[in-house]
């Protein structure tokens, strides 16, 4: 899938929003397993700094680096048969200023990248 496709594709969806507001797209999870969104959203989660802790299922950031052919193609295949299930997000709990702590949710890297994979939103606008 090239970024020229994509380009296309998103300025015919934001036309036909533009054009016409009460539409309501009915089939957008087809377009969630193009290669081109999914690569655009691993590369944003990968390249973000202190995102490197391990979700539920114990994949580091490295660890999905190093396997990230695999991981890449498993992840749009499932997408694309529609069986993917995201798994829940690892609760820890970091310090505040005050001495209390917060909740913070950690996702797997497949589920964030899935979670970060917004159709329209690869680096260059729509419009």
């Amino acid at each position: 899938m090239s970024q020229s496709k994509m380009s296309q594709k998103q300025k015919s969806l934001a036309l036909v929003a533009q054009q016409n507001p009460e539409h309501r797209f009915t089939n957008l999870y087809s377009l969630m397993h193009w290669d081109y969104w999914i690569l655009c959203a691993a590369e944003a989660v990968l390249a973000r700094p202190g995102s490197s802790t391990a979700g539920i299922d114990g994949t580091t950031r490295d660890k999905f680096k190093k396997n990230y052919e695999q991981e890449f193609q498993s992840l749009v295949e499932s997408l694309k048969n529609k069986t993917y299930q995201p798994q829940p997000v690892r609760r820890v709990y970091i310090p505040k200023a005050n001495g209390q702590k917060r909740p913070l949710g950690i996702p797997t890297w497949r589920s964030h990248c899935t979670s970060h994979n917004r159709i329209g939103d690869c680096g260059y606008l729509v419009a």
